[in-house]
């Protein structure tokens, strides 16, 4: 699933009506599961209100451009590569664990967000294995029904620890130094996370990182061309800004959560870039995320120590 987009507003009342319907219809269905799988009318779709449909808008727009325009290094195979894996994938594991066949809306979104973020020139087999992780771990690395780490980051972190340097993030400067594109994305970005309540999150990270660059110019040595323009003039950072970072089901709610989870962001970028780390940004999103679960399994073991009854006296 796309980050922000299960923290937008509601689909409006009828799509939503007609969803349930479409449970309901789902759950006394007895037929065999290939039966169901031919019969359009038994597959449960988004209604037009659901807010993941303006991402699949925007990521689709995103994807289009980079490859016809600015000639991104992914192939069309790639592209539907991860397009259909994650989808067919969002279909078997909902389908296990529901027994209902929903459109893959969510895994249309991460395989496009994959096709913006990953880069394996040539390598249509690592496309395919990070698109496996990308959806087995958001069904499998998961906590109270919800997933710990944003699926595209986890599966990010895991292919580009263990390909061999055959995989990476998209470069800067794959979108052609064009700040016209850059400036699309920061727009449309803005708006989706105004919406979606996440401004707190994103400001102060932004204001961290560009920071943290300064602090790292001044302390390596090097202008700050190289520090933190190469990096906000291209579009991958903004797309990690607005898309990944925002996750509702690894960053907080709240402005003071999310205000800390961004600062925590930029630092720990700060510190794996002063240790020569590539990629610090994903690195530094799966080390806050993991820091958060953490400091919640803690929070929530004294909390049930507490309520535990105080032994009897002698």
């Amino acid at each position: 699933m796309t980050p922000t987009a299960a923290a937008l507003s509601a689909p409006a009342s009828a799509s939503a009506l007609a969803t349930d319907v479409g449970v309901q219809n789902a759950l006394v269905d007895d037929r065999s599961w290939l039966s169901r799988l031919r019969d359009r009318n038994a597959w449960i779709v988004p209604g037009r209100g659901d807010p993941r449909w303006l991402f699949v808008c925007f990521h689709s727009t995103y994807v289009l451009m980079g490859h016809f325009l600015l000639s991104f290094n992914r192939s069309g195979e790639q592209i539907a590569i991860a397009l259909l894996t994650c989808a067919a994938l969002e279909v078997v594991y909902t389908y296990l664990l529901t027994r209902m066949f929903i459109f893959p809306l969510s895994g249309v979104i991460s395989g496009l967000g994959l096709a913006l973020l990953f880069s394996a020139p040539g390598n249509t087999w690592l496309m395919l294995l990070v698109s496996w992780m990308t959806m087995t771990g958001k069904f499998i690395v998961t906590w109270k029904g919800h997933h710990i780490y944003n699926p595209t980051n986890l599966a990010l972190v895991l292919i580009l620890l263990f390909s061999g340097g055959q995989a990476a993030v998209s470069p800067a400067y794959q979108w052609g130094g064009a700040w016209q594109p850059v400036a699309l994305v920061f727009l449309l970005g803005t708006i989706i996370m105004w919406r979606a309540k996440k401004l707190p999150l994103v400001v102060s990270f932004w204001a961290f990182y560009c920071l943290g660059a300064v602090l790292r110019a001044q302390l390596t040595h090097m202008p700050t061309d190289i520090t933190l323009w190469a990096q906000i003039s291209g579009g991958a950072f903004w797309l990690f800004s607005f898309f990944m970072i925002t996750d509702p089901k690894t960053s907080p709610p709240d402005t003071r959560g999310q205000i800390f989870f961004g600062v925590g962001i930029a630092l720990l970028d700060v510190w794996l870039q002063l240790n020569t780390a590539v990629y610090s940004l994903v690195y530094a999103l799966f080390l806050a995320c993991t820091i958060r679960f953490v400091f919640h399994c803690a929070k929530e073991l004294r909390a049930s120590s507490a309520s535990l009854p105080l032994p009897a006296a002698a």
